[in-house]
């Protein structure tokens, strides 16, 4: 069983538009990593995994300190929202 422990809720449920595409060059020291993503894309990334644990990470400027654009006080209904069990 492969059981992937770090993974952020995708930012979208469909396809990202281009004009919501960001990028961070924090989180990897050989590249920039793409931040926004759709289920669908996720389903992809995590397709050898038979189960992920999602979450966001509460800090007061969720774009400039982790990448990722949501509101501080959405982090746990963002992941809530998302949940399949």
């Amino acid at each position: 069983m492969i059981v992937d422990v770090h993974a952020h809720t995708p930012t979208h449920r469909d396809a990202v538009p281009a004009a919501d595409r960001q990028v961070y060059d924090n989180w990897r020291n050989d590249r920039p990593v793409v931040t926004t993503n759709s289920w669908a894309d996720y389903d992809t990334a995590m397709a050898a995994a038979d189960v992920t644990i999602v979450f966001n990470i509460l800090v007061d400027n969720p774009l400039e300190l982790t990448g990722l654009p949501y509101l501080p006080e959405r982090t746990n209904k963002s992941d809530r929202s998302h949940v399949v069990l």
